[in-house]
């Protein structure tokens, strides 16, 4: 079953845990095309994010369980006698447990094992290991001899499963700074850990365990914790097969639990659409008349209208097919932006140019002459296509001979399309709104993450992503966007052609 999550405008909030600061723009270093991160120009290849939850919480799981299962602070006090007794026992090729992973537990000889699993039985701590039977099937079989987690249901042992991994799943709860603890303390007893004895460490070492996390201590103690726990892991090997596995057994037992983020307008929040294209419709009827009626040659009026049509007939196809919601809909509003910033350019250069709207007119024309000059000299066997070639053809010699209309490659006019939106005044537009729809555009990740892929809230599957083949996920509406940026594009035709009193009236009220 999919569920919806409502996302209130300007109330919703995604929290991702992060112990770096995030860092302006202005502070990344641009280099060889990348905005590169201060934390990166500092420490790229000398450390590499290490993921709590994916990569080293599975090897402790069972401490988590363990602390978990009752009042924290008796069973910190038996995780201390546990990691007590893991620190004098040895691998069968004499090497200490510097950490309490599992697996290294698993490496034990079964002599070892047994002394191990008899010490959590008589801490009375054995029966919360019952989960990791499903999960631990192959590892030992010591291990499921003595957890015996047969004795509580399949159902019951999943459930407790996943309550543990979702409070796992944060790196900065409370568990999760226990286990770190608990990490960090068997790390010490190594001899590994040198700490002065004027510093904090000491101190966190011998209180954290027997004192709330409600204590005010606890607020200095945690991230200091946090932050050892990861130096010391980072700079052990993992055992990837056995994180790995210990997820695919996991993902195995679980269902997923999709959801997708409903961005849907409200009904007051909504606009009509349909009476706003009447409206746009309307303003550019009395603009064709005007063009027909009394000026049949003037080209600038017939590009400036043409740029503007071009817009509307965009419109339609949001209102008509209904894409208010849609990736096409993202489409539209690029290309709304885009003919708007054109036109606000070509009035900006006007001054100076012999004639700028017979150059805007080659340039479009000259790519349209690109392709059909490729298909010309290829002649490709093309069956079906939507490309009109032929067609394609007699409009690029439509009222000129080709061979007196050369082809631009770049885009029109002088620089990049950036800087024209900076150069008629309209940078934000590019900023905030044309370069997240060209991401839609240009089908890059990002967009496809936020259109067709789904979230999974189970703890076991890792929060995965769930192809959204069934189309549950609709994008936040296009609908107010569109209409501010026509508005502005019928603007600029009012200040060049005046617009009689009851169309400002109604521009007035939309």
């Amino acid at each position: 079953m999919v569920k919806s999550i409502i996302l209130e405008r300007k109330k919703f909030e995604w929290r991702i845990p992060n112990l770096i600061e995030r860092s302006k723009l202005s502070e990344h270093k641009f280099e060889k095309g990348k905005l590169i991160t201060p934390f990166n120009q500092q420490f790229q290849g000398l450390l590499k994010e290490e993921s709590w939850y994916y990569r080293r919480m599975p090897e402790y799981v069972w401490l988590g369980l363990i602390v978990n299962s009752g009042e924290r602070n008796a069973k910190l006090e038996k995780c201390l006698r546990i990691m007590n007794c893991l620190h004098e026992l040895e691998s069968d090729e004499g090497k200490e447990i510097i950490l309490p992973r599992m697996s290294l537990v698993f490496s034990l000889s079964n002599e070892k094992q047994k002394v191990f699993y008899n010490l959590l039985d008589e801490l009375q701590v054995i029966e919360s290991l019952g989960p990791l039977s499903l999960v631990f099937q192959n590892q030992s079989p010591e291990f499921l001899q003595s957890i015996k987690g047969y004795n509580s249901s399949i159902q019951k042992r999943i459930k407790q499963l996943n309550i543990i991994l979702k409070e796992l799943s944060d790196q900065h709860s409370n568990l999760s700074t226990d286990i770190r603890f608990l990490i960090v303390y068997k790390y010490m007893l190594s001899g590994k850990l040198q700490v002065l004895d004027n510093s904090i460490f000491p101190e966190i070492i011998s209180r954290y365990p027997y004192i709330s996390h409600d204590e005010p201590e606890m607020q200095l103690y945690r991230p200091n914790i946090r932050t050892l726990e990861m130096g010391i892991s980072t700079s052990f090997p993992k055992n990837f097969k056995f994180v790995s596995d210990f997820w695919k057994r996991v993902s195995l037992l679980t269902d997923c639990e999709v959801f997708y983020v409903n961005t849907e307008t409200t009904k007051d929040e909504s606009i009509d659409l349909k009476k706003y294209k009447q409206h746009v419709y309307d303003i550019l009827n009395y603009y064709s008349k005007l063009l027909i009626e009394t000026r049949p040659l003037d080209n600038r009026f017939l590009v400036l209208l043409g740029i503007a049509t071009y817009s509307y007939k965009r419109l339609i196809e949001l209102v008509d097919h209904n894409l208010e919601y849609t990736i096409s809909g993202r489409s539209i509003m690029r290309s709304i932006i885009e003919n708007y910033m054109m036109t606000k350019y070509l009035l900006l250069e006007e001054p100076n140019h012999d004639d700028i709207w017979r150059e805007y007119q080659d340039y479009g024309i000259g790519q349209y002459k690109l392709i059909y000059g490729r298909y010309a000299d290829d002649q490709p066997t093309i069956e079906g296509g939507h490309v009109p070639f032929e067609y394609i053809n007699l409009l690029v010699s439509e009222f000129k001979n080709e061979e007196f209309i050369d082809i631009d490659t770049s885009y029109f006019g002088l620089g990049n399309i950036r800087s024209k939106f900076k150069k008629v005044n309209e940078e934000d537009l590019w900023k905030y709104y044309y370069d997240y729809d060209s991401i839609f555009e240009h089908g890059l990740w990002g967009a496809i993450r936020e259109s067709s892929i789904l979230k999974c809230s189970a703890s076991g599957h890792q929060y995965h992503g769930i192809p959204d083949i069934d189309n549950f996920q609709k994008l936040s509406s296009v609908a107010h966007d569109c209409v501010m940026i026509m508005n502005k594009h019928l603007k600029l035709l009012e200040d060049q052609y005046n617009l009689p009193e009851i169309f400002q009236e109604e521009n007035q009220n939309e």
